[in-house]
């Protein structure tokens, strides 16, 4: 099962325009889960609706999550970790 992490998914026109690619791939559309994360918590509720509300209207079966917690979604593949190793350490 493919899990795409989104740091930053606030950004909802950003991540509407992405989760509405992936699950125009028959090989994604059921199986992927859409791994949200967001510092702002309002913009993170949005953007979980909005990739609900795709999901929904393409008929898929992926599954979405959403958390506050950037270590939640790291967790998931460690290249994510590394790169936001990098950034921190980068001191945007």
């Amino acid at each position: 099962m493919p899990k795409i992490a989104f740091v930053g998914a606030g950004s909802a026109v950003f991540t509407r325009n992405l989760v509405g690619d992936v699950l125009t791939h028959d090989e994604l559309r059921d199986d992927t889960t859409f791994a949200l994360m967001d510092i702002d918590a309002d913009r993170l509720k949005t953007a979980e609706i909005v990739t609900t509300r795709l999901i929904e209207a393409h008929g898929a079966g992926a599954a979405v999550t959403a958390t506050l917690d950037v270590t939640g979604v790291t967790r998931m593949h460690p290249v994510a970790e590394r790169l936001l190793q990098a950034i921190d350490t980068m001191q945007l």
